[in-house]
């Protein structure tokens, strides 16, 4: 169960994210006990659990601030199977870190937390300069491997910077997950998805302002 380790980290009277991580806190919970004696990579839909349809319905400013406890503790899990995988004592171990058991526990942890930002990313939430900046790296590093829908972050780009100037920052953030998303072969669409051709497209334009 993810309480023992992130209720005291993210649920601090001083985060002013904390009623959103308790939130999500409570979903992963729930998901995990739904997901007992199944494969950890087995997903669990939000609109199953009283938890889940809570994060659906939110409105927009509370989605993104969903959006933002949930990509903390993404990012949280990213960092401690980085760690994990820093042990492996050879290149074979590390090619197969699903025999790991401390990295099992973590992937399956993590898994239900990357399902909210995979489920609100498609919405049109009022996602702020900094939030992408910190969407972005994530999908460029670690998140890279978890299935956020790519096409659906770069609608939501496209959104921000149709009303905004796009920095030099995410000029650069932008160009690199668009490598990204060709380097990991995302070139077809899942269900509902925007096209990924035009997509790239998009998001290269915008990478060059």
């Amino acid at each position: 169960m993810p309480d023992e380790d992130l209720r005291p980290r993210f649920t601090s009277a001083s985060d002013p994210l904390a009623a959103e991580h308790e939130a999500v806190i409570r979903w992963v919970s729930d998901a995990l006990e739904a997901q007992r004696g199944r494969q950890y990579w087995l997903d669990v839909d939000l609109k199953t659990l009283e938890s889940g349809r809570t994060l659906l319905e939110a409105k927009p400013e509370q989605a993104r601030r969903f959006v933002l406890a949930a990509l903390a503790q993404a990012q949280f899990f990213s960092d401690r199977k980085a760690e994990v995988r820093a042990t492996a004592s050879s290149d074979i171990e590390r090619a197969n870190m699903h025999r790991n058991s401390a990295w099992a526990r973590l992937s399956a942890v993590q898994r239900p937390t990357v399902s909210v930002i995979s489920a609100l990313i498609r919405r049109s939430i009022p996602f702020e300069r900094d939030d992408f900046a910190l969407l972005l790296s994530w999908c460029i590093g670690a998140g890279a491997y978890e299935h956020v829908p790519g096409g659906f972050v770069v609608k939501a780009l496209q959104r921000y910077t149709a009303g905004a100037t796009i920095d030099g920052e995410l000029q650069s953030l932008a160009a690199k997950y668009a490598e990204t998303l060709v380097a990991h072969g995302i070139s077809r669409t899942s269900a509902g998805e925007p096209n990924s051709s035009n997509s790239l497209m998009g998001l290269r334009r915008e990478s060059m302002g």
